[in-house]
């Protein structure tokens, strides 16, 4: 079984991956089309609030778990 910290870092990866794949598919440099920008800034933000929280859990649980 592994620890919150790696558990946390594994998560934070594969988030990072998924974000930067999103980034990929939805960055179109077209001007002609303004929803790419739209879906790209949305997809992006909810994985950073995603990402954001889901450390801070696995940051609380540690905490608690080691403090015992």
């Amino acid at each position: 079984m592994e620890g919150p910290i790696e558990f946390a870092k594994d998560i934070t990866k594969w988030l990072n991956g998924m974000s930067q794949r999103w980034s990929l598919k939805y960055s179109k440099n077209d001007s002609t089309d303004p929803d790419a920008m739209d879906v790209f800034y949305h997809r992006y933000m909810y994985s950073y609030r995603f990402r954001q929280e889901i450390l801070h859990r696995n940051f609380v649980k540690w905490v608690y778990y080691t403090s015992k």
